[in-house]
């Protein structure tokens, strides 16, 4: 079994110094595609993401790579958070792909985020930065043929924004990626780790101070914007 390590650079309060992935799948399910094992599976350290947040606000974080270890491209058609809370106490807005290597310093690897597409400020290299961004249905990911070296179009992070909808807590366990390699299609789990707490009454997170000086290249999610 081959493993890589991604090094990352995380802001905010999700994530870790890095993750080590693997090939492989994680079981069948009836009626669903066969389990593929294109995809790096790894693991995540459990993480909190911030504050609680009050009902009605919004936010952005990266998370989970979608990368591409096999010999043959892959096209992602669906991907589905999975984890206790999703879908009540949070409610899922859009998902899309940032992508990686675009020459440039871009967003970092993961974290959290008050601005779509999300915006950070560096200190190196200096000024503002703002993610590259497309659909995550239809994003096509390039096969293995760099040896130890992950090239850029292997793959993409996956941006998830959500809103807080209902009191209570979530805890994201991965996410369900379904894709098509050589005409047919597979599926994988992808684990990750996070949690929050969503609450009535409670002031908004405020807006992380990597992001302030850079709004004039985004737009603030609810409810600041």
């Amino acid at each position: 079994m081959r493993w890589r390590v991604l090094a990352v650079a995380i802001v905010g309060a999700v994530g870790v110094a890095a993750v080590v992935v693997t090939r492989g799948g994680w079981g069948e399910q009836a009626g669903r595609p066969p389990v593929g094992s294109a995809l790096a599976t790894g693991y995540v350290n459990w993480t909190t993401v911030g504050a609680p947040l009050p009902v009605g606000q919004q936010l952005v974080i990266i998370v989970a790579p979608l990368v591409n270890l096999s010999d043959s491209p892959v096209t992602v058609t669906r991907v589905r958070m999975l984890g206790s809370g999703v879908g009540t106490t949070i409610r899922v807005l859009e998902m899309k792909a940032v992508l990686t290597g675009t020459g440039r310093q871009v967003v970092p690897a993961g974290g959290e985020f008050h601005t779509d597409p999300p915006v950070i400020d560096f200190v190196q290299p200096a000024g503002c930065h703002r993610a590259v961004v497309r659909p995550l249905s239809g994003a096509v990911l390039a096969p293995d043929v760099a040896g130890e070296q992950l090239a850029p179009a292997q793959w993409v992070r996956v941006l998830v924004r959500f809103e807080a909808a209902s009191p209570g807590k979530v805890k994201n366990t991965g996410y369900d990626v379904t894709y098509r390699q050589g005409g047919q299609p597979y599926h994988q789990v992808i684990p990750e780790g996070w949690r929050l707490t969503v609450e009535r009454g409670v002031p908004p997170q405020h807006i992380a101070a990597y992001e302030r000086g850079c709004l004039h290249l985004s737009h603030l999610l609810p409810p600041f914007g």
